[in-house]
């Protein structure tokens, strides 16, 4: 006879993706609608804010919100019953190394800037100001709460780029790059090594030097993959 193991309580973080989902499913929150601010939303649910944002960032991935860097959260117009988490569970089965995530993210997210460099106006570069400054003052919070400032930073880049794919390319990658980017950042000295070289990325990308954000590009990833091999 099979033996089914005992079904585990949902965490934190589901119990908040079920109920949001509920609400748009049962047409209480409609297409279109925008959800409260972070800060009231967590209140509202007695939660963090760090596992709120792991919630939006599920039900983004399923297709059931969009979220706009600086704007909010927002129910999807269109809602596909595919849902889009499976994309990103393919690719996580097939990644065999992380040496593999820092190659696809070195390719991509250098591409990722670079064509927000070229096609970002002076409203753009207000929104990233705005997201540095952010992560800049997360450096003394949790590693999630900084964690969720680097994500916010790299989407605003990626919407930048004014490629939609590219961002989808971006919320793919952040959340394979998830578990390896909070290992490295619970390191002593991870934070401010990758405040360091995300610093030498943003000030290039504000000089207005596309040389010279080409070059720190290639130094972020190349020092952040030799401080994750070499962290232990």
């Amino acid at each position: 006879m099979i033996q089914f193991a005992t079904v585990e309580k949902e965490t934190v973080t589901e119990k908040i993706i079920k109920q949001i989902a509920e609400l748009i499913t049962s047409g209480q929150l409609k297409p279109g609608d925008k959800l409260p601010n972070e800060r009231d939303l967590a209140e509202q649910l007695s939660v963090t804010r760090s596992r709120l944002r792991e919630a939006l960032r599920a039900l983004s991935m399923v297709g059931m919100i969009t979220i706009r860097a600086g704007e909010g959260s927002f129910v999807n117009d269109k809602r596909n019953n595919t849902p889009k988490d499976a994309t990103v569970w393919m690719y996580h089965e097939a990644l065999n190394s992380v040496s593999e995530m820092f190659e696809a993210r070195e390719l991509i997210e250098t591409e990722v800037a670079i064509r927000a460099f070229e096609r970002c106006d002076d409203n753009g570069r207000l929104r990233l100001d705005k997201c540095f400054t952010a992560l800049e003052q997360s450096r003394l919070a949790s590693v999630e709460d900084y964690m969720a400032c680097i994500d916010e930073f790299d989407l605003v880049l990626a919407e930048l780029s004014q490629n939609t794919l590219y961002l989808k390319l971006s919320q793919t990658l952040q959340h394979l790059r998830r578990e390896s980017a909070l290992e490295t950042l619970r390191v002593a000295g991870g934070k401010e090594n990758s405040f360091i070289l995300r610093k030498a990325v943003f000030e290039a990308f504000h000089n207005g030097q596309r040389s010279e954000l080409e070059t720190a590009l290639k130094q972020f990833f190349h020092n952040s993959k030799s401080f994750y091999e070499t962290k232990d």
